[in-house]
């Protein structure tokens, strides 16, 4: 409701060209803290990862109502700037300095809830869930490794043959549900970066997104050892996740 006075700007941008989002601190006078944070989209083609983002959680906020789960969700925005460049503007998060600490079990605990209280219905898992798992396996293994996509997809087709026409939740699903994603202080959580989130999804992509971080995090650093016993750990967790 009034203008910055005297406003400062420091941009972050992950990738530094125009397709990624940019974070812009707004800071006013001579302060050392930031008064509001703005996300902006500079390319308008991709806007709508923005805006999708954006929308979506608000949306998951309305469902889940006064739910503990909403607490962890992103602060709600201050205001929306549809005009040219796509902006959202936010409170600055006191939790954000938190971010990519080891919470496992207090998120891992989140998840499961959020997962519940966003759930739909329980349908079969059918021929549409089946085609989107193997897109996301023949994307991912054309770019990581192409000569073993083939095998990789074959053998990923068969094991999904055997899960057809089981129940499984439809619920809203984060989409990169990770530690680099998840603010925590202990005691509370904050999730960000929902441009993956989607409303009517199976909770598998977050259980496993969470482990996948991790092990994108230490493969280039890691011992061939080191590696395999983190593979190891990371499987037993998402076969109690999925047992659970």
């Amino acid at each position: 409701g009034r203008d910055p006075a005297r406003p400062r700007i420091a941009l972050y941008s992950p990738h530094g060209d125009p397709l990624s989002k940019a974070t812009c601190f707004l800071f006013e006078g001579d302060a050392q803290e930031p008064t509001v944070v703005i996300k902006a989209v500079p390319e308008p083609s991709r806007a709508a990862l923005l805006r999708h983002e954006v929308e979506v959680v608000e949306q998951i906020r309305h469902r889940l109502g006064e739910s503990s789960v909403t607490d962890a969700l992103p602060l709600p925005p201050l205001a929306v700037d549809d005009g040219g460049d796509y902006q959202i503007v936010q409170a600055v998060d006191p939790l954000a300095a938190s971010t990519g600490r080891r919470g496992d079990d207090l998120a891992m605990l989140w998840l499961r809830e959020f997962h519940a209280e966003t759930e739909a219905e329980v349908a079969p898992w059918g021929a549409d869930d089946r085609e989107a798992a193997l897109r996301a396996v023949d994307f991912a293994w054309s770019h990581a490794h192409p000569a073993d996509r083939s095998r990789v997809v074959e053998r990923t087709a068969r094991l999904l043959d055997e899960i057809d026409g089981l129940p499984a939740p439809v619920c809203a699903s984060h989409g990169d549900f990770w530690r680099g994603n998840i603010a925590s202080d202990d005691h509370r959580l904050r999730i960000y970066d929902w441009e993956w989130a989607d409303l009517a999804q199976r909770p598998f992509r977050d259980i496993w997104s969470h482990e996948l971080g991790e092990l994108r995090e230490i493969s280039t650093a890691a011992s061939d050892e080191e590696l395999r016993a983190r593979c190891a750990a990371s499987l037993e967790v998402v076969e109690a996740e999925l047992d659970a």
